[in-house]
């Protein structure tokens, strides 16, 4: 009977084997955790041109009362994630009905448009009212924060 002894890899070439095999299934595990946790890339992001880097800069404590008043304001109800989709929908309506008007188009966004002026002059009131609160170190503070 005749052995087949280079049929059987050495102590060696089964380590290597091992190894080379441990790399590749990191690399496929590396490969996979990238395609399923990381986001996709996107546009590039909104600037927000609202009073968000003034609110940042505004003491903790000043911060969470401010947040406060703005969801007991009433201004601010209107500004619902429902109450947004209905306004969506809405504008989808117009755009799809036939024959289109633009002058329905121009009510509706003007009617939107009037929604968020009042909650940007009601947002800058409780604004002025947390920052005049304010003592002189504080808005110190704020106004290096402001600066970076």
């Amino acid at each position: 009977m005749q052995r087949l002894t280079g049929a059987i890899p050495s102590r060696p070439h089964r380590l290597i084997f091992l190894a080379l095999i441990a790399v590749n299934l990191l690399g496929l595990g590396v490969w996979l955790g990238d395609a399923i946790f990381d986001p996709p890339v996107r546009g590039p992001r909104i600037v927000d041109v609202s009073n968000g880097a003034i609110t940042h800069a505004l003491p903790d404590r000043v911060r969470k009362d401010f947040l406060l008043a703005l969801q007991a304001d009433p201004t601010f109800v209107g500004f619902t994630r429902e109450a947004l989709a209905a306004d969506r929908a809405a504008l989808a309506t117009v755009l799809q009905t036939e024959p289109f008007d633009p002058g329905i188009l121009a009510t509706l966004l003007s009617d939107q448009a009037e929604k968020v002026a009042v909650a940007q002059n009601a947002l800058q009131v409780l604004l002025l009212e947390q920052i005049n609160a304010l003592t002189p170190d504080e808005r110190a503070a704020m106004a290096a924060t402001l600066r970076q």
